[in-house]
């Protein structure tokens, strides 16, 4: 079964994300915070990264950019739910290599729908 990590410091959202994504038939591994994430993510070696970029002592951004300088994480395809309002700037930043789109969705307007359905295409193989 593909396991797929969520990393995300309110047990409630990570409650609530782990239930859409067993829902959808995939396994889930739950870190509470950035560094777990990093170390979870590099131990496991996931398929897909759901990651909230506001964590205490290592955030959200910093567990994106050592996943993608460790060449054993850096395809991992990423999807970020965040209550962080993000800008053009931290899209464009979190954008910048262009073989690997980073989509984030914002949980102030949180879609299960589309949630579902960016998850089911962030897996497809390449």
């Amino acid at each position: 079964m593909m396991k797929i990590p969520i990393a995300d410091n309110s047990p409630t959202h990570r409650a609530g994300l782990s239930r859409l994504v067993e829902k959808m038939g995939y396994a889930v591994i739950q870190a509470c915070d950035g560094g777990e994430a990093v170390d979870l993510h590099e131990r496991e070696r996931p398929h897909l990264v759901l990651i909230d970029l506001m964590m205490p002592k290592v955030s959200g951004f910093d567990v994106v950019d050592a996943l993608q300088r460790n060449t054993d994480t850096a395809r991992i395809p990423i999807l970020v739910v965040t209550a962080k309002q993000i800008t053009a700037q931290d899209r464009a930043a979190r954008n910048s290599n262009p073989g690997k789109v980073i989509h984030i969705d914002e949980k102030a307007g949180f879609n299960n729908a589309s949630f579902i359905a960016e998850v089911r295409r962030a897996l497809l193989p390449n």
